[in-house]
């Protein structure tokens, strides 16, 4: 199986890494503050909900992002859009399979999120789009590779992108892919 990893850009890294920091500085503020009024016991309690808390945010924006990838094997695609998403699809499966830039398509945009994170043309997650159906995307491009399946879409954009359309287009048994 060919791994293809998502490509975490810049500012969506900066971004994330800021929504961390405030979420530990405002815990250390509170716990500050109920250290003057509070006993032991309390400030312990507010310690371990404020650790809780700022562990969830690590995990969500920085852990999981790096988690994101795709697997493509021998009739078999696997997308891992964590903690969003994750979506097996056989050959069999597939509707079409075309390469698109989603400013082209107004029908495939997301219009929006059902479970997921968005920032710019960073998208890891499930998406309402434009026409009605349902979507995963992954992706920090606006030009990614679709899978039509009978009732969704996968929108996907890892990295190494020339090598995963070359590995989807050989998965789903095409020649050449082309804007349809």
């Amino acid at each position: 199986m060919a791994e293809f990893q998502l490509l975490i850009p810049g500012n969506v890294k900066f971004a994330n890494a800021l929504i961390v920091a405030s979420v530990l500085l405002s815990g250390v503020v509170v716990w500050r503050r109920m250290k003057r009024r509070t006993q032991l016991k309390g400030r312990l309690i507010s310690l371990a909900l404020i650790l809780a808390v700022a562990g969830l945010f690590v995990y969500f924006f920085i852990f999981a992002p790096m988690q994101n990838k795709v697997l493509v094997g021998y009739g078999t695609l696997e997308v891992h859009a964590l903690p969003y998403a994750k979506e097996v699809v056989h050959r069999e499966d597939l509707v079409a399979v075309y390469e698109v830039e989603l400013d082209q398509r107004e029908e495939l945009k997301p219009v929006k999120r059902v479970r997921g994170m968005g920032i710019g043309n960073f998208r890891v997650g499930r998406y309402q789009l434009q026409n009605g159906a349902t979507a995963t995307f992954m992706a920090a491009d606006n030009k990614m590779i679709c899978l039509e399946l009978e009732d969704k879409y996968l929108l996907l954009a890892p990295g190494n992108y020339d090598d995963f359309k070359k590995r989807v287009s050989e998965f789903a048994g095409l020649e050449s892919q082309g804007d349809q």
